[in-house]
């Protein structure tokens, strides 16, 4: 998912990226780091979150 419209937003870019996560129905994201307000939205939605992925998608879903 492309989350480039976000990166240069000084305040509320984990909320907006996860409204976007949200909005295509995902159980689980993958992302070297998730801040608390995010974590604390993505969780009420039901969407799991695995911290510390570094790496192409592809392959950490291989390790998992």
């Amino acid at each position: 998912m492309d989350n480039s419209e976000n990166v240069n937003v000084l305040k509320g870019a984990g909320i907006q990226a996860t409204v976007m996560v949200s909005d295509k129905s995902a159980e689980v994201l993958l992302t070297g780091f998730c801040g608390h307000n995010a974590f604390k939205t993505l969780e009420a939605a039901g969407v799991k979150v695995a911290n510390d992925f570094s790496g192409h998608g592809k392959r950490c879903c291989k390790c998992l």
